[in-house]
Formats: structure tokens, sequence, C-alpha cells
């Protein structure tokens, strides 16, 4: 959603949210952050990494290809673009192709890898190897 006006992000929210019924699932830190048209970019920063949690549910259910390494933010337009494409919630899940738990299980094994190395480097005064977003390890948690 960078790039465009906090207005309509707004409206995409509001529409997104009516469309999957999910005006209950804000919490009221979300609601304000929503709501502010005037957040600074340290503000907006815990929000964006929420898009990481919505990213690999996304990926478990099938709706998104892969997981990519933890070295950058997560494909934010496809993620909200996943939503748009579904008319409810019962559409979302109709679309759905669970991938098998084997498959989950590893892309856990590897996070929590991702994980340990970037705390191992920290603990050493060492950055991140790889590339890795030591930040993103710490984000990123698999069903």
């Amino acid at each position: 959603m960078g790039g465009e006006n906090h207005e309509s992000t707004r409206e995409l929210i509001s529409r997104i949210t009516a469309q999957y019924g999910a005006d209950g699932f804000f919490s009221p830190e979300d609601q304000a952050f929503i709501h502010n048209g005037q957040a600074d970019e340290a503000e907006a920063v815990p929000f964006s990494w929420r898009y990481e949690g919505f990213w690999v549910p996304l990926w478990a259910l099938g709706h998104v290809d892969t997981l990519g390494n933890p070295t950058d933010i997560c494909n934010v337009p496809e993620a909200v673009s996943k939503l748009q494409q579904f008319d409810s919630f019962d559409a979302f899940l109709a679309g759905l192709q669970l991938r098998s738990s084997g498959e989950i299980l590893d892309a856990a094994d590897l996070i929590y890898r991702y994980d340990w190395i970037c705390v191992d480097s920290r603990i050493q005064g060492q950055p991140a190897p790889g590339g890795l977003n030591a930040a993103s390890c710490m984000s990123v948690t698999v069903p």
C-alpha cells in the first residue's frame, strides 16, 4: 500500500474489512493507527511487520507460492491483492489449498534456523549473514 495517500488506504481497509466482516478483528491500537492520518514512519513500522504475520498463513493456505527469505519485507501489494480478489471470507476459504504438514514443518524449521543465526550473530556483535534481516527473522513464525 506504499505510495498511496492515507485516505485511499483507509478506504481500502474499510472496503476489505466490510467484505470480510472483520470489524471486530482490530485492536484499539490498530483502530487508532488506521484512523491516524499523521502517523510517522516510527509509528508505521510495527504495523507494517504485521504483513509478515499475514504472509505466512497466505503461504500455508496456498494463496501465495513461496515464503521467500527473510531479507526484506514480504510482497505487501500481493498480500493485499489476495484479500481483494475474493468477495468474502467463505470465498477466500474455498480458494485455499492447504500445504502438507511436512512442507509447513520444513518451513518452520528453516525459519527457526534463520532466527537462531540472527540471534547468534547479534550475541557475537556481528551482522546477520546472507543479507538476513534480523527483524524479519524474529517476526516470522510458521503456523
